[in-house]
């Protein structure tokens, strides 16, 4: 599945978000926030454990370290700009 399909996907699992102004409305989107959140903290805790990686002697390991640590500091940067 590429990954443009898979967002495509979650998007239609998880719903609309971005608060509407209707309180019964705004519930649901709360509550799909909170499946988005779910979901983030469980891919971050992902990059965080295979960001450990990064240094091992094995091309292949250390690739997927690399990449995990490299996208842990762009959502650094990017979490920063927003706070």
């Amino acid at each position: 599945m590429s990954n443009e399909t898979m967002l495509e996907v979650v998007g239609l699992l998880v719903g609309y978000s971005e608060p509407y102004g209707d309180s019964a409305i705004d519930e649901t989107r709360y509550k799909n926030q909170e499946k988005i959140i779910s979901l983030v903290e469980n891919g971050i805790e992902d990059l965080i454990n295979n960001s450990k990686y990064k240094n091992r002697t094995e091309q292949s390991i250390a690739k997927i370290g690399n990449r995990a640590y490299e996208t842990l500091k762009t959502l650094q940067i990017l979490i920063e700009q927003n706070i």
